[in-house]
């Protein structure tokens, strides 16, 4: 779904408005993780998209065995984003 679906879709989207590029992606859960995989797998989809805003993503630092973990609790969920 990520590698056709979301790329697919933003295309459309492009194609029907007219514009150059969405304004903005908002996703939720299994849509951040999607539209993750797409800009992984398809990387002009980046060049479509001017900001992506993902609401929930289906991720955790819970289970991760790296020193990825530890630092997860010094980043604060805005910071994260600051350069919007």
């Amino acid at each position: 779904m990520g590698k056709y679906d979301v790329p697919a879709s933003v295309e459309y989207v492009i194609n029907v408005t007219k514009q150059e590029k969405l304004a903005a992606f908002f996703a939720y859960s299994l849509g951040s993780a999607l539209f993750f995989i797409g800009a992984i797998e398809n990387p002009s989809l980046n060049d479509k998209v001017e900001v992506m805003i993902a609401l929930g993503p289906a991720v955790s630092m819970a289970n991760l065995k790296n020193y990825f973990r530890f630092l997860a609790y010094f980043i604060k969920p805005y910071q994260v984003n600051s350069d919007l």
